[in-house]
């Protein structure tokens, strides 16, 4: 487990076809060789947010290390299909 201080930054940009949201942290990153299958396996957070996302905005959730540690996770969500859009 990791005993220092981690920082999750979340940003969100907009471009002309979509919200564009990037969710990083410093903590102790992916295993070597990790899955995607694998990562949504575990637990109930990460894996109903990919689902979720995926049905509802057809669009891919990214997910890989962040350097120089922790993760990243990227999604884009199409404009035309957001509530209130």
């Amino acid at each position: 487990p990791c005993t220092d201080a981690v920082h999750i930054t979340i940003k969100v940009q907009l471009d002309a076809t979509a919200l564009i949201i990037t969710i990083t942290d410093t903590g102790a990153g992916l295993p070597e060789h990790t899955t995607l299958e694998q990562l949504l396996g575990k637990g109930v957070g990460l894996g109903n947010t990919y689902r979720r996302v995926k049905k509802q905005f057809n669009t891919n959730v990214t997910i890989g290390p962040n350097q120089p540690a922790g993760v990243v996770v990227r999604m884009a969500l199409p404009i035309q299909q957001l509530p209130y859009a």
